[in-house]
């Protein structure tokens, strides 16, 4: 009897916006408008990210490699 290779893909991690990257420009843009007081679910919306993914690069205070 062969054994079944079946592959167990999470499909989450194929998709589209979790692929996207960030600029080092984008970040700085985001941490711009934190400080002129916008918060946090307006700036995810304006960039399209989550809010955690904001919440993340404020906390990091900018963009990292």
């Amino acid at each position: 009897m062969e054994q079944d290779e079946t592959v167990h893909v999470r499909p989450w991690i194929n998709h589209p916006r979790r692929q996207e990257r960030r600029t080092p420009d984008e970040i700085e843009a985001m941490l711009a408008l934190k400080r002129q007081g916008w918060g946090v679910k307006k700036v995810a919306k304006k960039f399209g990210a989550c809010a955690k993914t904001v919440r993340r690069f404020l906390k990091a205070g900018g963009w990292s490699p």
